[in-house]
């Protein structure tokens, strides 16, 4: 039996391709929809991309590390899982890089990367800033040898330093 739809097909004042064209204009308009939120999207990534580019580098950085990424550190070093919080982490010396330790600060809260020449703390600001040369506990402990020269070296100009106003006042 043939409905009315079949035996007149215009009888509801559409052609029969009316369907296809309003699927065709809907396809359309999710494309219109993608092409905007591509267009949104690739926007925010430059943005992401131009901040990411603005944030310091990692040479820049303050040089404190949470606990658990020296955890995690010493986990990959090792192979083993520590909750230990120990004093000081020497890294491997390799020929192409400066040595290296993280040490724990006073209040156990994160790790400062030491160098031979650096400490990220406030000691060693303060001192560099006084005397020229940086001195503090973090880098006593990493590097005795050459903290025990910038040690002698501070006391020099301390004693300079005395001497040069008697000299003045002699004059």
């Amino acid at each position: 039996m043939e409905s009315a739809i079949d035996s007149h097909p215009e009888a509801f004042g559409r052609k029969p391709s009316w369907m296809v064209e309003q699927m065709r204009a809907e396809a359309e308009s999710i494309k219109a929809a993608a092409d905007q939120t591509a267009a949104q999207a690739m926007g925010e990534a430059c943005r992401l991309n131009e901040k990411a580019r603005k944030m310091p580098q990692p040479q820049e950085t303050e040089g404190k590390f949470e606990i658990r990424f020296a955890q995690a550190l010493v986990e990959i070093m090792t192979g083993r899982a520590t909750i230990a919080k120990p004093d000081m982490i020497r890294m491997p010396e390799p020929e192409k890089f400066e040595p290296l330790a993280l040490v724990l600060s006073s209040t156990e809260q994160f790790y400062y990367r030491v160098t031979a020449s650096f400490c990220p703390c406030q000691g060693w600001y303060w001192s560099n800033v006084r005397y020229g040369i940086g001195k503090c506990r973090h880098h006593t402990l990493a590097f005795p040898e050459i903290a025990s020269e910038n040690a002698r070296r501070i006391e020099q100009i301390k004693t300079q330093r005395k001497t040069e106003p008697s000299r003045r006042a002699a004059q």
